[in-house]
């Protein structure tokens, strides 16, 4: 305490009418030690079994991360680590239903083609161009059957190939591949294709095109470091991509637990 120097015993998932909610913002001027602090409460949270992601712009929680044993995903063009934008995970209500928000899916690519086409082309999205994008998406889901029943998300006893699953195994996701190659074959798709090609497997900008290879299961902190880009737009569209994932993978998910 500022005033008293006495210590603060802090938990901010004491809950009403202590606290409203559990969030914390964490203000102060350049080396007061608000990176300290955060790894503070991240590695006291951890003994406590409170779960913690980090998006690493300067890659200053690599160290404390794996000290841990927990993930380091680096995040850069061509490190063979990718998140897929197009993940989707149930949700759960106050009242206990369970739902796949779709529409809130699309509205986020939407959101996101958006924000490529304004960063790359310096031209606005138009209102054409937002409606085939929100066709498209619906369209991917609804090819692998995926509905808002949170069991159209899992196949039962399922082939891969040669291999077979015995139990709900969860279903392929689109990607940005498959994505753009629906709103290439629509009319009016083509200039929003072309805008996005760089951003598919192979291209310069292709580091979120491909299925999910990061886990967030099973470790007490995972670490997000982005300091390998350089772009400032792609730092910007990584950043947007990992958040709207992180959501959906690691808030959704487990509501239960204390993250």
């Amino acid at each position: 305490n500022l005033f008293t120097g006495s210590p603060i015993i802090f938990d901010n998932f004491a809950g009403p009418p202590q606290l409203a909610n559990n969030n914390l913002g964490v203000f102060a001027t350049s080396g007061a030690g608000k990176s300290f602090l955060v790894k503070l409460l991240s590695l006291r949270g951890t003994l406590l079994g409170i779960k913690t992601v980090f998006i690493d712009p300067e890659g200053e929680y690599e160290a404390l991360t794996k000290r841990v044993g927990g993930t380091n995903a680096h995040i850069e063009v061509d490190s063979g680590t990718v998140i897929n934008p197009f993940d989707l995970e149930e949700e759960e209500n106050s009242g206990g239903i369970r739902t796949v928000d779709i529409l809130q899916k699309a509205a986020d690519i939407k959101s996101l083609v958006g924000m490529i086409v304004e960063g790359v082309a310096r031209d606005r999205i138009s209102a054409v161009e937002l409606s085939l994008v929100e066709e498209a998406v619906m369209e991917e889901y609804r090819a692998r059957g995926i509905t808002r029943d949170p069991e159209s998300l899992y196949e039962v006893n399922a082939y891969s190939g040669e291999e077979r699953y015995i139990g709900r195994k969860k279903k392929s996701m689109p990607t940005l591949t498959t994505f753009v190659g629906r709103l290439a074959a629509k009319t009016e798709g083509e200039r929003l294709a072309t805008i996005l090609k760089p951003f598919l497997r192979g291209g310069t900008l292709g580091i979120f095109d491909g299925e999910t290879n990061v886990t967030l299961k099973d470790v007490p902190l995972v670490n997000f470091n982005i300091k390998g880009i350089q772009n400032e737009f792609l730092k910007v569209y990584a950043m947007y991509v990992i958040t709207n994932w992180v959501w959906e993978k690691f808030v959704k998910k487990n509501v239960r637990q204390q993250k």
